[in-house]
């Protein structure tokens, strides 16, 4: 079965890789025409570069069309602090959250209304990228039947 629309929101600060938050955002944004994909950082530095590498990864995917009109739909949000994102993602409610900072499992208790539906995942930590741990899952995205993973 193909994926259907799907959306990913990111909290990065500017320890982060752009490449791979590039490469988490476009794993979702592929999934089709409706699919959203938003990044909220604490470095308009990290931000700009993750839009260069987007621009840079969508040329060499097949499913180009689907991600250009998703990313139409998506967004770089710049916050003072990593509290602020999180209460935006609080508010916001994504199917998943990427937590890609220093100490992003201290921040696990601030999360309140993400990844807890059947379907839906949080991830912690940098070493694996969002569309690795999704088909190491399964062949399409594995439904994870316990509230949460976290990998560091």
């Amino acid at each position: 079965m193909i994926a259907g629309p799907s959306e990913v929101l990111e909290i990065a600060d500017d320890s982060a890789n752009p490449k791979f938050i590039a490469s988490d955002l476009l794993s979702q944004a592929e999934h089709g025409n409706d699919s959203q994909v938003i990044l909220c950082t604490t470095s308009k530095n990290l931000g700009e570069k993750v839009i260069d590498e987007i621009n840079i990864q969508t040329e060499n995917l097949d499913r180009k069309e689907f991600v250009n009109k998703s990313l139409e739909n998506s967004f770089v949000i710049i916050f003072e602090n990593i509290i602020e994102a999180i209460e935006f993602s609080n508010l916001y409610a994504p199917e998943h959250l990427l937590m890609n900072f220093k100490n992003a499992k201290s921040k696990i208790s601030n999360i309140q209304d993400a990844g807890f539906s059947i379907h839906r995942t949080i991830f912690t930590g940098k070493c694996w990228r969002l569309c690795i741990r999704n088909k190491s899952f399964t062949c399409n995205i594995w439904i994870c039947k316990i509230n949460w993973w976290s990998f560091s």
